[in-house]
């Protein structure tokens, strides 16, 4: 069960760093405008849910298990994330930033 909500709670946090990047917001959010208070509150949200993902996998494995089961998690989340990007519409020129 812990590792279960590890699991969920790192890809959430994973996606919350990946929306504060402009790029990423604009392919996955195309009608919210990206801005600095965006970013970090998307940050500030995505490193304690990281946090609480590595203290879940400790708690069910120990430190050792726990920790590398964490950082397995978050290359898993990280993978996935990466892959499901290019597979998503791309937003149209104009709101990339780039002039045709």
């Amino acid at each position: 069960m812990l590792i279960t909500l590890a699991t969920l709670v790192t890809i959430a946090g994973v996606v919350l760093l990946g929306l504060a990047m402009r790029r990423h917001l604009e392919a996955l959010l195309p009608k919210v405008s990206h801005s600095r208070g965006w970013a970090v509150t998307c940050r500030l949200l995505a490193y304690p849910l990281l946090a609480i993902g590595l203290y879940l996998c400790i708690q069910a494995q120990g430190v050792g298990i726990g920790s590398t089961l964490f950082f397995g998690l978050f290359s898993a989340a990280h993978f996935i994330f990466a892959m499901l990007l290019p597979a998503l519409p791309s937003p149209p020129a104009s709101r990339r930033g780039r002039a045709t």
